[in-house]
């Protein structure tokens, strides 16, 4: 601080650690937050699904979700 105190907080774990991990939701609502300036919000939701899903959908699906992935505006991106 300007007086020349120091304040110091000091963190065991955070919510998404190993010893506290996040639900799904808070996993889902942290992607889409992220993720907003890369992605309309339909690719978010598709990608979402997909990894919710991750068992059982085939890697060309996934993979090819995420070749739609881009900044938005930009050239190849997404442009929604």
């Amino acid at each position: 601080m300007h007086d020349g105190r120091v304040l110091q907080k000091e963190k065991s774990d955070y919510e998404g650690f190993r010893s506290r991990p996040m639900i799904w939701e808070r996993v889902a609502e942290k992607f889409h937050r992220l993720a907003a300036p890369y992605a309309d919000e339909s690719l978010r939701r598709e990608l979402v699904a997909a990894v919710d899903d991750l068992a059982s959908v085939p890697v060309s699906h996934l993979t090819g979700l995420l070749t739609r992935v881009g900044r938005r505006g930009e050239e190849g991106g997404n442009t929604a």
